[in-house]
């Protein structure tokens, strides 16, 4: 490009406004191989000028695709693998006549796009086009499937309470086609809706006909102790939503309150260690929704084990305290038996303070554990669970309080009593068979005496 604006050729005598030029575009022609080298331009076949960079011819390769299949209504996202995915000016993908639009930067190894939805269901190849030289995947397991949309036919259990986040299992079909999916508030009342926080969906299973999700968290005061209908909805890959299930009925759950738990006297419960027949209660409201969904109960980190749950009282089986403190020991990094190393560790824990170092010495692994209620992603404490040990179930759980030291210092000092008196049994035995045989020795030298008249 000249940059000359002006007739050719130029008149002597005029003055001309001269741009220099800053690029030169032009259009590559076909190479039948892989080839490289540098860029030369020549003027009117007198002047050249070569560049010092290099340009290449490349063959892009399409080795993979993922997913396989999607729903014909679009908004999954596709990934092409293969090589030199990267080159060229321009590049587009196309399935079958369908644009699938490029999302983010091309790389070396893969492209990403999102499908736009399609008219039926079929299997069509995948082409990518780069500067209008079109790259079609030839192999038929490259090829991508546009099946039926997802449809929901039972959602169980069909109840929330406010704070959500309830495990609800969706039956359905073709859901292994959706890559992210969420249930959401989908209700006239414009601002409950936008309040409301969706519940997510994890990937489907036995062959896409079950997932499970979360149940969407509502904001609002106008539930019941009986429960309210809210409307949901499916959204699925962003674009697709299923209001509907078996076709025609509206998709809804229940909604009730959040439930509460009474606290217990001064914020603790004492509890037998070796009360393994019975059983901890813990009153409430709402603790079990439409006999179907019960709270959870964990003492410490470790499940209290449900027995017979109604809405107002949870019954369960508190773990024992050698299992509680063995995972507080695991937890910290002790190991249970191994005091000394456990004091180190402690130790450690507790810093330079002389204070604190003294009570390292002290510290073991605690009878109080915290309860903790727990439906969805609601949790609430009736207090501390503070386990008492008595002998018997020191026996049974090898759980005492006299530390090991002193134990082993006891058990020594009883060995050696042991073995003292029995030298000074023995000692006593055998002095005493020696005066006895001595005694009859001085029986048998005495020479009798005669008696004269």
């Amino acid at each position: 490009s000249s940059g000359i604006n002006a007739e050719w050729p130029l008149r002597p005598g005029t003055w001309y406004f001269v741009q220099v030029s800053t690029r030169v575009v032009c259009k590559t022609g076909q190479s039948n191989v892989p080839n490289s080298g540098s860029i030369r331009i020549t003027v009117r076949a007198e002047d050249s000028i070569s560049s010092n960079v290099t340009f290449s011819y490349l063959t892009p390769v399409i080795k993979d695709i993922k997913p396989k299949l999607g729903p014909v209504a679009g908004g999954s996202f596709l990934t092409l693998y293969g090589e030199n995915l990267h080159i060229g000016s321009d590049a587009s993908i196309e399935l079958g006549g369908t644009d699938c639009d490029i999302v983010g930067e091309r790389q070396p190894d893969h492209i990403k796009c999102q499908t736009h939805p399609t008219g039926s269901a079929k299997t069509i190849p995948v082409q990518l086009k780069i500067d209008n030289a079109g790259l079609v995947s030839q192999d038929k397991e490259m090829g991508y499937e546009f099946v039926s949309n997802p449809t929901v036919e039972e959602i169980e259990p069909a109840c929330s309470h406010l704070s959500g986040g309830l495990e609800i299992e969706v039956h359905g079909t073709n859901l292994h086609a959706i890559q992210s999916a969420s249930i959401i508030i989908h209700t006239n009342n414009t601002e409950l809706s936008e309040q409301s926080v969706p519940g997510e969906c994890s990937q489907a299973y036995d062959g896409g006909t079950r997932m499970k999700c979360k149940s969407p968290t509502l904001s609002t005061n106008a539930v019941t102790a009986t429960g309210v209908p809210i409307p949901v909805a499916f959204k699925m890959d962003k674009i697709l939503v299923v209001r509907y299930i078996k076709g025609n009925e509206p998709a809804q759950l229940n909604y009730y309150p959040d439930f509460t738990v009474d606290p217990w006297t001064n914020n603790t419960s004492s509890w037998s260690n070796d009360a393994s027949s019975t059983f901890l209660a813990i009153t409430g409201q709402h603790l079990y929704l439409e006999r179907k969904v019960a709270v959870s109960v964990f003492v410490g980190d470790l499940p209290c084990k449900i027995r017979t749950p109604t809405e107002t009282e949870i019954m369960c089986s508190p773990p024992s305290l050698k299992q509680l403190q063995e995972a507080h020991e695991k937890k910290k990094g002790y190991k249970m038996g191994d005091e000394e190393n456990n004091t180190k560790r402690r130790r450690r824990r507790r810093g330079s303070d002389p204070i604190l170092q003294a009570r390292a010495e002290e510290d073991g692994p605690p009878r109080k554990y915290k309860v903790r209620v727990v439906m969805g992603k609601r949790e609430q404490s009736p207090g501390y669970l503070d386990y008492f040990v008595n002998s018997e179930s020191i026996v049974k759980e090898g759980v005492s309080d006299i530390p090991l030291p002193l134990v082993l210092g006891i058990v020594v000092a009883i060995i050696v009593m042991a073995v003292v008196v029995s030298l000074l049994i023995f000692k006593y035995r055998r002095n005493s068979k020696k005066l006895s045989q001595e005694s009859e020795d001085t029986k048998k030298k005495k020479v009798p005496t005669a008696t004269l008249r």
